[in-house]
């Protein structure tokens, strides 16, 4: 008798409560209070069309998506949205597929994990399409905001705050867990294709130098380079 697939899913207690971050903001300078998403949610649309994107390049691992279970109860009515490219998707085998369906989780197919024509590309030891690969979430016009995330990040509330109000206009972002002023582990905004379209612009133009930055932007509020600076 063939043994029927399971869902690919972790039991875990939705009831533990964990703070949020200290000093998650900067102005490019130095740290700032963060913005107030509950009131800058109040002017977005109640009733829009949301999604949740995470990503994956290479071969996915077994157990690909922990936090599947918070993931659908802090969402809400947002899509889940997997982003991978063609040439990954086809290395899913029929358990992966079949975790995606019982989890309603949209497979989104794109075409590059690195620009086309990046100036500064390594060809080894580097996070840029694992990286990269996220700013497809950009251009997800089908939906009024979406909101990225690792797929290995564990809700702790509810998202739809950050959803409205990326879904008004603003980018919201964060710092990340090893100082790097820029996390690219979560990011929010209101899809339009020029957002991509100009990072695509800025790949292909800028050049990356350890001691200067992107294009001899600097590391501020850093005060040298951080960790993954080079993709992101």
């Amino acid at each position: 008798r063939r043994q029927s697939y399971e869902p690919l899913v972790i039991q875990e207690s939705l009831s533990t409560q964990h703070s949020g971050c200290i000093d998650c903001c900067n102005d490019g300078h130095k740290v700032v209070p963060c913005l107030d998403v509950d009131a800058c949610a109040a002017t977005g649309p109640e009733q829009g069309n949301y999604a949740v994107a995470f990503s994956y390049t290479g071969k996915l691992p077994h157990n690909f998506l922990p936090n599947i279970l918070r993931m659908r109860k802090h969402a809400g009515e947002a899509d889940l949205i997997l982003i991978m490219t063609e040439s990954d998707a086809q290395h899913l085998d029929d358990q992966q597929k079949r975790t995606l369906y019982v989890n309603n989780v949209k497979l989104r197919l794109v075409g590059w994990a690195v620009p086309p024509d990046m100036l500064h590309h390594p060809e080894e030891n580097w996070c840029g399409p694992q990286d990269f690969v996220r700013l497809h979430a950009l251009a997800l016009e089908d939906y009024d905001g979406v909101v990225y995330y690792d797929s290995d990040v564990e809700l702790q509330g509810d998202i739809t705050p950050m959803l409205r109000c990326a879904a008004t206009g603003r980018l919201l972002t964060t710092n990340g867990g090893l100082g790097e002023p820029l996390s690219v582990g979560f990011f929010a905004a209101r899809p339009d294709q020029r957002l991509l379209r100009a990072a695509l612009t800025f790949a292909r133009h800028a050049p990356f130098d350890v001691t200067t930055g992107w294009a001899g932007s600097g590391f501020a509020p850093s005060a040298g380079q951080f960790a993954g600076a080079e993709c992101r």
